[in-house]
Parts: structure tokens; sequence; C-alpha cells
């Protein structure tokens, strides 16, 4: 009995140690649970929850790729609305239950800039306002510029959403909003002979607009090489059917380039005789292009009336499949246009509304007009003073330079005036279309003459030059040939003559 009395003892203080021992072990400590909440973000995910024992340390997670638009991150909050305790990121967490911690977004202020956008005067004050709130837009009561102000854009060409002036703008990020002005462009004839200005042009600054070309107008002895911003010429040049960009109001003028060239009298040798030309006259500088054939006829007859060569502008080259009926129309027509007396006459007409039985034109004594050269004149003209088998001489591999012909010209006519002139200023004489001359076709006299006009009659009138399908032969400055005056052919134009 003793025995088992002290056994007993024995075991009771070894459970009271065990019990100690037990209430001092670590592995016995309680573990609690952080988590994180994105809490309204738009966009990202919340950090891992974290798992540690009881009244340990933790590092609070930065924002990693959690974000939420029109807010900034502020660390992390006890309460979901923000009013509990903020502990930012990196900071140390001692652990002492479970908990929920809230992402804390403070919400962003944005400025509001205003441009005005090349007006005088001074721009409204910018504003500040909370992401989703709204301001009201200024009006342009403290700047000024030519032009109607439309209100404030997001862009500075006004391609943008425009808002008007007084409405609520809601303020999303920081922006510059631009004052919205639209601008008119103005065509000026600048000493036109004929025809209307095009229509002007209304666009938002900084917007692009496509320039026009020169529709009906016409100006006797020019051609139109675009508009400019001086009446003089002397400022910047913008080609027809280039783009501009529109930055205020503004007047561009027509661009006139001389297109006819004075040639003096003199005499030329041909067949060994002397031809004399006692008056001098202006011939055109260029072949009559498609652009100019338009504006007069209203229509564009040519074969090639489209894709022209790269870099070449469709309008200005020659025009051709003109019949030689066509060329004495548009001599008369553009004549009328621009106040000159007309140059042929049917019937005693000078109308070619009137005109029915066209082989019995005649040339009116004293006329002012446009006309097509005759052959003495055209050959005059295109020698400029040489004798030589081209106006620049007789080696044959300097022609590519001056003419578009079957070696170079790729089977197609080319823009006017790309290649260099003879001495007297005259393009393409050689090549690139043949040339519709006044005569009928017939054979040289043997003889000396003076201011020949050609055979008295015939079935046939005469072209010269050569064309872009031709052989260099038959590019040199007395290349001749002929068709019926109704023949249509794709290398075939014409120049124009006035007194």
């Amino acid at each position: 009995m003793k025995n088992l009395l002290k056994h007993a003892g024995f075991t009771a203080i070894f459970a009271i140690i065990g019990f100690f021992l037990a209430a001092c072990d670590d592995s016995q400590t309680t573990t609690f649970t952080v988590t994180f909440n994105a809490n309204g973000s738009t966009d990202g995910t919340a950090p891992s929850a974290i798992n540690t024992n009881q009244n340990t340390g933790i590092t609070l997670p930065g924002q990693g790729n959690l974000a939420r638009t029109g807010y900034s991150f502020g660390g992390w909050n006890t309460s979901v609305n923000g009013s509990g305790t903020t502990y930012a990121a990196g900071y140390t967490y001692i652990i002492t239950a479970n908990l929920a911690l809230y992402a804390k977004w403070n919400i962003n202020n944005y400025t509001v800039t205003f441009d005005i956008n090349g007006a005088g005067g001074t721009a409204p004050t910018a504003q500040t306002a909370d992401y989703s709130t709204g301001i009201t837009l200024p009006n342009d009561s403290s700047f000024s510029k030519p032009g109607v102000f439309g209100g404030w854009s997001e862009y500075a060409d006004g391609s943008g959403t425009t808002y008007a002036a007084g409405s609520y703008y809601t303020v999303t990020g920081n922006v510059t909003l631009y004052a919205k002005w639209t601008h008119t462009v103005t065509f000026d004839a600048n000493g036109a002979t004929g025809g209307t200005a095009p229509a002007a042009m209304s666009a938002n600054q900084g917007a692009s607009i496509t320039l026009p070309d020169q529709g009906n107008l016409v100006k006797a002895g020019y051609i139109l090489s675009g508009w400019n911003i001086n009446a003089s010429g002397g400022g910047t040049t913008y080609s027809a059917g280039s783009s501009y960009t529109v930055t205020g109001n503004v007047t561009l003028y027509a661009k006139w380039d001389a297109v006819m060239v004075w040639i003096n009298p003199g005499t030329f040798t041909r067949n060994g005789y002397t031809i004399t030309l006692t008056s001098g006259f202006y011939m055109g500088k260029y072949e009559v292009t498609q652009e100019q054939y338009h504006a007069v006829m209203e229509n564009n007859p040519s074969y090639f009336h489209s894709s022209p060569a790269s870099g070449e502008v469709q309008g200005k080259r020659p025009v051709e499949w003109v019949r030689w009926y066509d060329a004495i129309v548009f001599c008369n027509k553009l004549s009328m246009a621009e106040g000159l007396i007309p140059a042929y006459s049917i019937n005693g007409s000078t109308d070619p509304a009137d005109w029915a039985t066209w082989d019995a034109v005649q040339v009116v004594a004293g006329s002012t007009g446009y006309r097509l050269p005759t052959e003495a004149q055209w050959e005059y003209a295109c020698r400029a003073g040489t004798t030589t088998t081209w106006s620049f001489g007789d080696n044959q591999s300097s022609l590519t330079n001056y003419a578009w012909y079957i070696a170079n010209s790729n089977g197609m006519t080319h823009e006017v005036g790309k290649k260099l002139p003879n001495a007297w200023g005259l393009y393409d004489m050689h090549g690139n279309v043949w040339e519709w001359c006044w005569d009928w076709f017939g054979n040289y006299p043997n003889t000396a003459q003076t201011d020949p006009a050609g055979a008295v009659s015939g079935s046939h009138r005469l072209y010269c030059g050569g064309g872009w399908s031709s052989s260099a032969e038959d590019t040199a400055s007395v290349s001749r040939d002929n068709y019926g005056p109704g023949v249509r052919y794709n290398s075939l134009g014409f120049r124009l003559l006035r007194p």
C-alpha cells in the first residue's frame, strides 16, 4: 500500500512538469492570416495572403500590378472605406490576429491647361479638379484671332472632340485643350483675263485642304503654276492638287508663269534656200497641256488621261488625240475668253459655235488672237538660230536631254518642260507629241521665200517635231508629216502662237 502511494505521487509530479513544458513549447503558437483586398481596382490582382505566427512581423507588399483609374495607391487600410489605420507599403506589421487589409486609393487631382492656338491675348487660367469631377470651360473674352472661335478641342488641328465655351467638362486626366479656330482660304485670280477664281474654302486651324486647280481661269500668255501667298509671286508657291495646312485666314493668289516666248523676226535656211520671217511673234513655251485644254474646251480627249510617270502632274502632260479642227476651235475660244480678236473665221464668223464647213477657215487679217504656227514659223522657232540636225547640235547621244522619244519615253507622254529647252527657251520642240501647224501639206518650193504659209489648198494638214513614239531621226528640226485634219492620234498635239 505504501508503495502504491509513492508511485502515484511521482506520476502527479511528472504530469505537472509535462504541462509546464508544453506551455513553454513554441510549436504550439497560434498562426494567423493577413489577406489583401484590391478594393475597387480597375486592373491587376491583389497580393497573395500571408500566413504567419502570432506576434511576428511581416513586410506589407506594394501595389504590384494593381491599378485604379483616376486614383493613386496610398498603402493598406484596416477599413474598406479608408477610415481606419493606413499602413504604407513596406511597413513591418506585427501579427496579432487574422486581418483583412484594403488597398487605400487616393483620388487624383488633374490640371486642365488652355492653349489659345496662335491667338493674341492671354490664355485662360489653368483649372484643377479631382478625377471625374467637372469644370466650366472658359470663353474667348481674353484672346482673339482672325477667324471664328468654335470652342475647345483635344487637338491643335481641331480634329478631336470639340467642347463649347461655357459647357461642363468632366476631368479624367491632365490635358491641354486648344482653342478651335475655323479659317477661310480665299483664292484670288490675280490678273486672270478670263474665268472665275475657285470658291473660298473653310477649315479648322491645323487641318489640311487640297488646293484647287485653275478651273476655267485663264491669263493671256501665261500658265497657272500654283497658288502663292503673295500677289507678286515672291512667296511660297503651292501646286494645284497639293495639301495645304491651314494656320489662319489667308488669300492665295494664282501664280502665273509666262507660257509665251517672244521670237524676233529673222531668217533660216531650208533645202539651201533662205526663208525670211518679217514679223516677230510669241510662241508657246510649252505644248498645250491637258489642264489648259480642259479649262477652255471643258473636256480632255487625251488617250493618256491617267497614270502619269512618277513625280509628274497629270494635268501638265500635253493634250493629244486632238484633230486639227479641235486645235483651231481651241485657239478662237481662248482668244474670245481673253478679249483678243480671234484669228480664224469661217463664213464671216469667228465664233466656233457657228462653224460647220471647217475646211473653209481663213485667217482674220489684223487679228491678235491665238493660232497655230505656220511650218516656217515652227521650224524657225525650233532651230533657235542653229543649222544643225537638232536645236542643240548633231550629237544624237544628247537627244535624251532634250526630248521624249521612243528610246526614253516608256511608251507614254510626259509632263511638259521636263527636258532642256532650246536656246530660245522653248521646251519639247523635239519629241513628246507632234505639233499641228496651220499649213496644208505640200512640197517645199525650190526658191527663197518670205513669210510662207504653205500650200494654198490640199487634203492633209502638216505637223512637225516628232513624238514619244518617234525615232531619233523623226525628232529633227526639219521633221514633218501630215494627216487629214479630222484625224486623232495619241502622239499628236499642238502649240500656240500669237502675233
